[in-house]
């Protein structure tokens, strides 16, 4: 310190010029998450589905996939959001030793078929993610499989594919009849508005959208009486998806539980015609998520894309009774506001008398629940319409 006082006063002394080191780069992304479209294309067993291989991709390293009782060796299949370059892979598992996955094979894919080696590795007990650099490969699939524990059960709470997009994302399709936990289900999809019914023991109405990578979802059941959300991924084939159901009212569960869905494309007999969710929630709640408007990372509307949901709010747009609200969790206000300007535009275009509509770039101002990864943060990171009752 004495040393840079007296070189920093000496009068006639020419300084070094200083420059500031570049900033470090960001560290490549986990390609293995819900919401940048990874899903689960199948797994050879889970202990409940409540434990599922969903839990390893949905961003939240507090819930895990457990395996069969004393069935340790364990393979899951994972499909990434487009032709990538992976460059690390990974995992984070339990902080307990006897439920920690003592060591894991990883394999890379381009088909699906047939796969390449990408290291076997011995894993420790820790909060902490537990990433191995292999030479990088280009890849579609990932095959993850447990091979080692300590005891009866092992927990895999997120697996990692380091890495980034080769390939652009293909915009996901949900449309079609579905099996969902063995439940007959079917989706409507229009541009990236898309209504949803899934029946049997489930029995769930289902409004929402894509944001071009993975699906959000309001939902009702039980004679509208429970009520939540749902995110669903689609594999990029368009054969099996993987979501994650929360119950924000639930008659028989604890308020916020979360359940696991594993479908594949399957034709199934739907009798119930769709119900508007959005017309249940605005009734009862007086918000609604739009989850079927589209926007670009700067935040500028595709009309061509958010048209169904666009014409869908138009009925209950009333001078001094409603109003958006842009809840963009961690994003860059300008982007929130371009959001609203753009939404304003559309509306206009068609015809819509705003006066006496707000337009609310919230952003991170009052979110409607707590947010705790991810996944949640897109959930309620959302624009909504409000009405006044």
């Amino acid at each position: 310190m004495l040393a840079f006082f007296l070189c920093a006063c000496a009068p006639n002394e020419e300084q070094p010029s200083q420059k500031s080191a570049p900033p470090s780069p960001p560290a490549p992304p986990n390609l293995l998450e819900m919401t940048r479209g990874a899903a689960v294309v199948s797994r050879t067993g889970e202990a409940t589905l409540a434990a599922s291989a969903v839990r390893a991709i949905d961003t939240n390293n507090l819930t895990v996939w457990v395996n069969p009782p004393a069935n340790l060796k364990q393979s899951l299949v994972f499909s990434l959001p487009s032709r990538s370059r992976i460059e690390q892979v990974g995992l984070v598992t339990s902080t307990k030793r006897e439920t920690a996955v003592r060591s894991a094979k990883f394999e890379l894919s381009d088909d699906g078929e047939h796969f390449t080696d990408a290291g076997t590795y011995a894993i420790n007990e820790s909060p902490n993610p537990q990433l191995f650099r292999i030479a990088p490969q280009t890849a579609r699939y990932v095959r993850l499989t447990t091979l080692a524990g300590n005891a009866e059960y092992e927990q895999l709470a997120t697996a990692y594919a380091v890495g980034s997009a080769i390939e652009p994302q293909h915009d996901p399709s949900i449309d079609g009849m579905w099996s969902i936990n063995e439940q007959p289900a079917k989706f409507t999809q229009n541009g990236s508005h898309v209504d949803g019914r899934v029946e049997g023991n489930l029995d769930f109405f289902l409004e929402g959208g894509s944001d071009g990578h993975f699906f959000r979802f309001a939902w009702i059941r039980g004679r509208d009486q429970e009520y939540g959300l749902a995110a669903i991924s689609v594999t990029p084939d368009g054969n099996h998806l993987s979501g994650m159901v929360w119950h924000e009212e639930a008659l028989q569960a604890t308020q916020f539980w979360a359940d696991d869905w594993l479908g594949e494309k399957k034709e199934a007999r739907i009798v119930a015609g769709p119900r508007s969710v959005m017309q249940t929630y605005l009734e009862r709640f007086g918000f609604f998520p739009l989850y079927g408007l589209r926007f670009d990372d700067a935040g500028h509307l595709d009309e061509q894309q958010s048209a169904k949901t666009l014409d869908a709010i138009k009925p209950y747009l009333h001078a001094g009774k409603c109003r958006f609200v842009a809840h963009e969790l961690n994003r860059n206000p300008a982007i929130t506001q371009t959001e609203m300007d753009t939404l304003r535009a559309a509306l206009q275009k068609r015809g819509v008398d705003l006066t006496g509509i707000d337009f609310v770039a919230m952003g991170n101002r009052e979110p409607r629940r707590p947010t705790f990864d991810d996944l949640t943060r897109a959930m309620y990171g959302s624009v909504e319409i409000q009405i006044r009752r």
